[in-house]
């Protein structure tokens, strides 16, 4: 047998194997739920023709994510935007919804520059308070020095 072969066999072997990564998993899962079941699961895996678990699962979702999405469209379209079903033809309501919109981004620009400017103060506030804290520790090591100072002398 070539190495050529014995490859294509092995890929062969493989890919009909119930052993992948998903199977093993469902069955070390079904053991940490209930012995039975991890048994269970690795009889099937053991036994069982073209089991997979992954695929089974993907497939299933697949099959009915569609179902789910149409069912849930529903109850999700009340939390998302109408800006983009806006069709009104008045010219009146346009133009105070072009307003406001320029009303509300003014405020949020104003929001974001007074955050800014709190951080910008915070920041020289943390770093005079280092300053001073670095200060009295350089002071307080001038006073120890000379303490040690007059104490060696006596």
């Amino acid at each position: 047998m070539t190495s050529t072969n014995q490859k294509e066999t092995f890929e062969n072997y493989q890919s009909q194997s119930n052993w992948n990564l998903p199977n093993i998993a469902f069955m070390v899962g079904g053991f940490v739920i209930a012995a039975p079941v991890g048994i269970a699961t690795a009889a099937w895996l053991a036994l069982g023709k073209n089991v997979n678990v992954g695929r089974t699962l993907k497939s299933t979702y697949n099959q009915y994510s569609p179902l789910a999405k149409e069912k849930f469209n529903g109850f999700t379209s009340g939390f998302k935007s109408n800006s983009t079903n806006d069709t009104s033809d008045n010219a009146a309501y346009q133009a105070y919804k072009v307003e406001k919109m320029a009303e509300y981004e003014a405020k949020a620009q104003q929001r974001d520059k007074d955050a800014k400017t709190e951080e910008e103060q915070f920041n020289e506030y943390m770093s005079w308070q280092k300053q001073a804290k670095d200060e009295a520790s350089f002071a307080d090591f001038k006073n120890h020095l000379k303490s040690r100072d007059t104490s060696t002398k006596d």
